[in-house]
């Protein structure tokens, strides 16, 4: 009988010993609940392997979500390019920004990896027979044992509707209307009031919290707060004539829907439309795009859709 527990006990450690299912176990626990993905690696969708630089570090996104406490945090996925051995992917949970953090914080190592490609599709696509959808990080490569196909869900944020006729642009989330949270441990001491805003809040209903705003002549008059939004934050087009002013709100995007802000188009859109004050509020304004049969309309603060 011992025999046998010391046969298992083996063939689990040398299942194991890669870090494979530890490592995917902590992403998958934490990653698809984020409500912002940033920093991601420039060479994403390209189907090209990461080969350099060799024996570096670089990072492929970082996600912020909230914990069980209530707590923002920073989860970090992490390439060690390989060099002279096989790369390592790293996935680091952290209360400190991602940013040159490569080994500070909880830290789940996959070992043995080689040939990584790293997509994250805005329409479906077709490749080694499977299909890739929006809403998704996608990481494939090789392992010490076996290639991989490794699936991250992004429940919370927006992706981009494939752009066909009679279609429109906007964005949506992969489950739509909902808002996929972490258990939350009710018995934590963490002071819950520092963060702003609730799941309803909407500036239809006039409950939005504004946590940057600019005046019309390119002063913030509400200095950035948005770090302490409670489910996120989006952007409108306010009465700024700056570019890059965006009146910024809490909570979740609802833009392009009846009563709610405009979609912003972004400065690049402003640019080819060779507008010169690219921030500027006003009825009918093409920076901002609405639901089929709406319109753009400035309430006096921002581009709303009615």
């Amino acid at each position: 009988m011992m025999k046998w527990i010391l046969l298992i006990l083996m063939f689990t450690s040398c299942l194991n010993r890669d870090g494979k299912s530890e490592f995917e176990t902590s992403v998958l626990k934490n990653i698809p609940f984020a409500v912002s993905v940033e920093g991601v690696f420039p060479n994403t969708n390209k189907d090209t392997e990461i080969k350099s630089p060799p024996n570096t570090w670089i990072r492929i996104f970082q996600a912020l979500v909230m914990d069980e406490s209530g707590s923002k945090t920073y989860h970090c996925l992490y390439y060690r390019v390989p060099g002279k051995e096989n790369g390592i992917l790293r996935h680091i949970n952290s209360k400190e920004s991602c940013n040159e953090n490569y080994q500070d914080g909880e830290i789940r190592d996959w070992t043995g990896i080689s040939g990584l490609k790293v997509w994250k599709p805005n329409f479906e696509r077709k490749i080694f027979e499977k299909v890739l959808k929006p809403g998704r990080f996608y990481l494939t490569g090789k392992g010490e044992r076996e290639d991989f196909f490794f699936e991250i869900p992004l429940f919370n944020l927006k992706v981009e509707r494939k752009l066909e006729r009679h279609s429109t642009a906007f964005s949506s989330n992969m489950l739509s209307g909902l808002f996929v949270s972490k258990k939350r441990d009710l018995k934590s001491k963490v002071n819950h009031e520092k963060f702003l805003g609730k799941f309803e809040d909407n500036y239809r209903d006039g409950t939005a919290i504004v946590c940057q705003e600019f005046s019309k002549d390119c002063k913030e008059t509400t200095p950035f707060n948005c770090n302490n939004c409670r489910f996120g934050w989006y952007s409108a087009v306010g009465i700024s004539t700056c570019g890059g002013q965006y009146t910024r709100f809490c909570g979740v995007n609802k833009c392009g829907q009846r009563g709610m802000p405009a979609c912003p188009r972004g400065l690049d859109s402003a640019k080819r439309m060779e507008l010169d004050n690219v921030m500027l509020c006003y009825d009918g304004s093409p920076l901002g795009y609405c639901e089929t049969g709406l319109k753009t309309v400035c309430d006096g603060k921002i581009l709303v859709c009615l």
